[in-house]
């Protein structure tokens, strides 16, 4: 079977066949990332479909900064990480794979924690 859809839960993930999501019996955050409008034989194609499973790793994880704070938290920095590598984990496609660890290899952050603010826990004075 073609998976052409994933879902992104907090701490598992669940892949949807024919586009139907999987729905979990645990009521974790979840969000459908469908990549069936993707060529992931074309690099562009899986640098799309990975930034897809970065921004739902993101939403799952909920708010990324400290209560009262512009610092982006360690806990949702690391949830957002797990996330994303389950997913394509999950997923299993070998492209897409390479890519992730070559991203992860080189010291690149997924791009939503990038995004989420300009300090981090470790940018304290």
């Amino acid at each position: 079977m073609i998976h052409n859809a994933v879902r992104v839960p907090l701490l598992i993930l669940s892949a949807a066949v024919n586009a139907a999501p999987v729905l979990l019996a645990d009521a974790a955050p979840s969000q459908t990332v469908r990549f069936d409008d993707l060529n992931l034989s074309q690099p562009r194609g899986v640098h799309l479909l990975h930034a897809r499973l970065e921004k739902a790793a993101a939403s799952v994880c909920g708010e990324p900064l400290r209560a009262n704070s512009r610092i982006v938290s360690n806990e949702w920095q690391a949830c957002v990480t797990r996330a994303l590598q389950r997913a394509v984990d999950r997923l299993d496609r070998p492209a897409l794979t390479a890519y992730h660890s070559a991203r992860m290899a080189a010291g690149h952050p997924p791009i939503a924690m990038r995004a989420a603010t300009p300090l981090r826990d470790d940018d304290r004075s």
